[in-house]
């Protein structure tokens, strides 16, 4: 339950982000999520990791105030998508109650990175004696975790890395079904997010490889790309873009085939919208 206090953190910056942009609580948490994973990564990159964190935290009672100044613009939504995000973190913690590492993450640098970040408050690249994986991999899904590891007040805990993993998870798939619309949507998308979303499951959520996290991130730009869009939409499509192949090296693989798709669907659509206009 210690892990309680990062997610109320969360929830408050979701909130303000919710006010200010008018926009879905469930939404807003995966944003902020990202804003605050990128804010971290930004202070580590100059070697000032903890007190980017410490900027988070003590930030958060002036959220707070200007929360309670617009309490009048909460609505009873507002309520329901915190408390079911609330539901669904207890239900991840449960989950991975007393669960440990599989040997090939503890000895991993999905399982070695984020402990020595805890305990260094450093990133990987200014560790001199890490010695595994790649010391200028950016591995960003680590900094997500040391924000909830470093707010919890206790001990470094394996299970607490899961649960972080899951919840972002949890987080990619509530936003991936806010945007379907059957009634529009074309098939071949439909293919699309529901091929992304049995690979992701398929490998459980009892791992720390961010492979699952990838795909889940795929069909979510793709949603975003072919719906009708508000402004925060692109911004969260800029953020899910650039946070592959932060994840892992590979993934500039997979954002250059994304950006080729894009192009070439806005190539040939326009090229054909032309064509009929004639």
């Amino acid at each position: 339950m210690y892990l309680f206090i990062p997610f109320i953190l969360v929830s408050i910056y979701s909130f303000f982000f919710s006010l200010i942009f008018n926009t879905q609580i469930k939404k807003s948490f995966l944003i902020i999520s990202l804003i605050i994973t990128y804010f971290l990564y930004f202070f580590g990159k100059i070697g000032f990791l903890e007190f980017g964190n410490q900027i988070l935290l003590f930030s958060s009672p002036f959220i707070i105030l200007f929360i309670i100044k617009k309490r009048t613009s909460i609505s009873s939504n507002h309520l329901k998508e915190v408390l079911f995000l609330t539901l669904a973190f207890l239900i991840i913690i449960f989950y991975t109650q007393g669960a440990f590492l599989y040997k090939y993450d503890d000895f991993s640098e999905y399982g070695i990175i984020p402990k020595l970040i805890f305990f260094e408050n450093y990133l990987p690249i200014y560790i001199d004696y890490l010695d595994k994986g790649t010391h200028s991999k950016v591995n960003i899904i680590s900094i997500y975790q040391y924000f909830f590891l470093k707010n919890s007040a206790l001990e470094f805990q394996e299970n607490s890395l899961l649960v972080v993993n899951n919840f972002f998870k949890i987080l990619l798939i509530i936003n991936l079904f806010s945007y379907i619309n059957y009634s529009r949507l074309k098939y071949f998308i439909i293919f699309i997010i529901f091929y992304f979303l049995i690979y992701s499951l398929s490998t459980g959520f009892d791992r720390l490889y961010v492979d699952s996290i990838i795909a889940l991130i795929i069909p979510n730009l793709f949603l975003i790309f072919f719906n009708n869009n508000k402004k925060l939409d692109y911004l969260l499509f800029t953020l899910l873009f650039i946070t592959i192949p932060c994840l892992k090296f590979s993934g500039i693989i997979i954002v250059l085939g994304i950006s080729a798709i894009f192009l070439l669907y806005n190539f040939f659509v326009k090229k054909m919208i032309k064509v009929l206009l004639l």
